[in-house]
């Protein structure tokens, strides 16, 4: 029996310039957990983003993804996004 996905309690936050601006100013950490690696303002290229989301099938555009079903929305260090990637299945090319 499956259960209907209620969201992650998630609440609507209301982005006023003073909140956008104290945001903006935090480090963003890597995910990994025992990492402390940060950075701040534009994220460095060699950084990958990690978007964690449900979805009751396949999505076509990410603005289609309900943000009350994200657990996490976050980023991994160059060390931790190779570790991440060695623990996954390779991609095939496309065929």
């Amino acid at each position: 029996m499956s259960k209907k996905r209620t969201g992650y309690g998630r609440q609507s936050v209301k982005l006023t310039p003073e909140l956008v601006a104290m945001l903006e100013a935090m480090p963003r950490l890597c995910a990994w957990n025992g990492c402390g690696e940060n950075y701040r303002g534009d994220q460095p290229p060699d950084w990958n983003c990690l978007l964690v989301f449900w979805s009751p099938g396949p999505i076509d555009n990410i603005a289609e993804i309900n943000p009350n079903f994200w657990p996490r929305d976050s980023v991994l260090c160059p060390k931790h996004s190779a570790a991440l990637e060695k623990l996954l299945k390779p991609l095939s090319p496309a065929a």
